[in-house]
């Protein structure tokens, strides 16, 4: 599907660095490069309305949903909120963790 020396157009979904080394992960998908919806860099930038793309990291069945932003940004969207949209109050439900 790619050649060597083949000329991409991607956007960075996370870089990290270890002591294994450095890593960077990347999107080829076209939605997300060409997109014009705003990045979410702290939890600061998410206000009510906005909307922004996020990508599911980790599923933990008793915990809830890991969503990741385009930073080093970690949210968890709780399993109460997932059995039930109804009570879904992005503040309340939407809560920051650190990565480890």
């Amino acid at each position: 599907r790619f050649r060597v020396g083949q000329t991409l157009k991607a956007k960075v979904l996370r870089m990290e660095q270890g002591p294994s080394g450095n890593k960077v992960q990347l999107t080829l998908k076209k939605s997300l490069i060409r997109s014009d919806l705003p990045l979410l860099k702290s939890i600061e930038d998410a206000s009510p309305g906005v909307v922004a793309h996020g990508f599911v990291t980790s599923i933990h069945p008793n915990q809830g949903i890991h969503i990741s932003f385009f930073s080093e940004e970690f949210m968890v969207l709780s399993i109460q909120v997932i059995l039930k949209p109804s009570a879904f109050r992005r503040r309340k439900h939407l809560t920051r963790k650190e990565r480890s």
